[in-house]
């Protein structure tokens, strides 16, 4: 029996290696994008499809810094990867919407218990834009490695 189009490969886990395109048109619809395929999808190659928790957090970020409604966020674990991403946007957007691309940071508070500190040391950084831009923003993920 085929699995479903978009379900993960090996199915029923979270962190899957590939995504089930089970026939020939499904694939052709992937690399199409239409909405019939892309509607379906759980999971995929990470230079292509952003992880279902990554996008989670990727909405609280722009929750908490940004309009969820007009913009969209990308994120790094480094701030040279961040501005790598600005910086590639910027060059190929209209000039006076830089302004409208900028990097936020998180890093564990100095308030969080020291114990914790000691063993975290996460950093995440995000490239807020409007979301027209999001296309420009996919290529730096996909691209860079």
């Amino acid at each position: 029996m085929l699995q479903a189009i978009g379900g993960t490969v090996p199915p029923n886990t979270d962190h899957a290696i590939s995504v089930s395109l089970p026939t020939w048109k499904s694939n052709i619809g992937y690399e199409e994008g239409q909405d019939w395929v892309m509607s379906r999808m759980q999971c995929g190659y990470p230079r292509f499809f952003v992880h279902p928790l990554i996008q989670s957090l990727a909405q609280e970020v722009l929750r908490r810094c940004g309009n969820a409604e007009l913009e969209a966020t990308t994120l790094f674990p480094s701030s040279r990867t961040a501005e790598i991403c600005r910086t590639f946007m910027i060059a190929r957007i209209p000039v006076g919407e830089s302004s409208k691309i900028r990097i936020v940071r998180f890093i564990p508070s100095p308030k969080a218990d020291s114990d914790i500190r000691s063993h975290v040391n996460s950093k995440l950084f995000g490239v807020i834009y409007p979301k027209e831009y999001a296309p420009i923003a996919k290529q730096v993920w996909q691209h860079t490695g």
